[in-house]
């Protein structure tokens, strides 16, 4: 999924209260005209939480719309937003409303990474476990997973106690993988933790009790 900013960090206290304004609104409808034009107002004084947020909305839009989508991802990140730059990656690598260019895509990732998007450091992670844009390697695949854990992303966590279980990008480390599986919590590593239990430990009734849970 594409990044959906629920705040914003504009240096002026009335765009930020504008914003989440704005956000309110569309939890309860999605079109809310009001938070439409909110928004739009927010993007005249560069609030790239808005152009972003609006980029996301235009995405399921008609075609000018989802043109304008692009064009607004586009401009937030010019601007320095890492959510504008994941999301250009992501419209890249998936081909939505633009067309499909997975090089494109791994570069915006990596930009949105260097800028500290916790999230684009796990995509690109699993680009360079792949080789979608991007020439395979799990060195740098292992390192990316390190920061979007570091960065506290669920997933990166998962990703990187794959790595350390079964010795990818790195020497294989059942207990460091354990702890990163625990810290994630998510339905993958808990299948993964009775994958430890079962087969790394013998401990067959705890990889059944996290077997169950995974579910």
């Amino acid at each position: 999924m594409m990044d959906h900013p629920s705040e914003s960090k504009h240096a002026n206290p009335k765009i930020r209260e504008e914003f989440n304004k704005a956000f309110a609104l569309l939890e309860k409808d999605d079109m809310n005209s009001d938070a439409l034009a909110i928004l739009k107002r927010n993007i005249s004084e560069e609030c790239t939480s808005s152009m972003v947020l609006l980029g996301l909305i235009y995405s399921n839009g008609n075609e000018t719309e989802r043109e304008e989508s692009i064009e607004l991802f586009h401009k937030a990140a010019e601007l320095g937003d890492n959510s504008g730059m994941r999301n250009i990656g992501y419209c890249y690598a998936l081909g939505i409303n633009v067309e499909k260019n997975k090089e494109n895509g791994a570069e915006w990732y990596t930009r949105a990474a260097e800028a500290g998007n916790a999230k684009a450091m796990c995509n690109i992670g699993v680009m360079y476990s792949y080789g979608n844009g991007v020439p395979v390697d799990l060195n740098k695949a292992f390192e990316w997973f390190t920061k979007s854990s570091q960065g506290g992303y669920p997933r990166g966590m998962t990703n990187l106690g794959e790595f350390y279980l079964y010795g990818k990008g790195t020497e294989k480390n059942v207990d460091v993988a354990e702890e990163w599986f625990k810290k994630s919590g998510s339905p993958r590593s808990l299948y993964r933790l009775a994958e430890v239990y079962s087969r790394e430990r013998n401990d067959k009734d705890t990889g059944m009790k996290y077997l169950r849970e995974s579910a």
